[in-house]
């Protein structure tokens, strides 16, 4: 039995995905302004369906690598996850929030999509897959908002754009940093510029556009200050680039500064 309590089995070992589910629930929850009892069941479901990929991942390679001591282990947790996800939906459903259950569908896709990129090997660097998951993922932010009873449209949709935009512009932001970190030597100025060129411009939209929303009193002051924090994180790294930085060192310091947007942005909608 204690085979079955590896971690390896039930947690996905990318401690900084967690922030891309969680952020959104804080901001969705702070924009609700209440905490419901229909948020205890939405956020089971959400964590149960982001720790879901680690067994499914885990059952694929040991199908592909004939790995076939790992199948039962996988295999239990996934029905456990699986169990607890349908239970949770049955339960927003028989309380009214149908909506709440029907948002998780675009994930769904998405999840295949990298599925098959694990079973041929191929799912490490792949930006595309990366930042369509954290879209996904922020569709937390707008259910927790319907979970507190909230009814605004825009206040719907702006719980999802503040951190939607965020987090995938902290996906390319990290594969920046780690490709900047396997260099012998920073290159020059103009160089940085352009392999940052990325990063800069998904920063620099997200500050602009916040600060015009902000400036027509659509969008509360603490969200585009995020922005704003975030974009001169991503100007660091242009001017001081983390040559030689190991992998942990910049994935705390992403999750730190991905963290912090989200507090600003839960506070913002909290304090507006």
């Amino acid at each position: 039995m204690t085979t079955y309590l590896r971690k390896r089995f039930y947690l996905p070992p990318e401690k900084g995905g967690w922030v891309w589910w969680i952020g959104p629930l804080l901001v969705g929850v702070a924009a609700s302004q209440r905490i419901s009892p229909v948020h205890f069941p939405l956020i089971l479901a959400a964590f149960c369906a982001f720790c879901m990929r680690q067994p499914i991942i885990v059952l694929i390679r040991s199908l592909r690598w004939k790995e076939r001591e790992d199948l039962a282990p996988a295999a239990f947790w996934m029905v456990i996850y699986g169990t607890v996800i349908l239970f949770c939906a049955g339960w927003l459903a028989l309380l009214g929030h149908s909506r709440i259950v029907l948002i998780g569908l675009p994930g769904l896709p998405v999840l295949l999509a990298h599925l098959v990129l694990v079973y041929l090997g191929r799912e490490r660097r792949q930006p595309v897959i990366d930042v369509a998951a954290t879209l996904a993922l922020a569709l937390a932010a707008p259910a927790a908002y319907w979970a507190g009873n909230g009814t605004d449209p825009w206040t719907t949709f702006l719980a999802w754009a503040t951190t939607a935009p965020q987090s995938a512009a902290s996906v390319v932001h990290i594969l920046l940093r780690l490709q900047q970190s396997r260099w012998e030597t920073a290159p020059s100025f103009g160089r940085r510029l352009l392999h940052a060129r990325w990063v800069l411009g998904l920063h620099g939209f997200n500050a602009v556009v916040s600060a015009f929303l902000v400036y027509h009193g659509l969008l509360p002051p603490l969200v585009a200050a995020g922005f704003l924090m975030v974009l001169l994180e991503g100007m660091e790294a242009v001017f001081r680039p983390p040559v030689g930085a190991t992998a942990k060192s910049l994935g705390i310091r992403q999750l730190v500064t991905s963290t912090a947007f989200m507090v600003f942005a839960a506070l913002g909608f909290l304090l507006r």
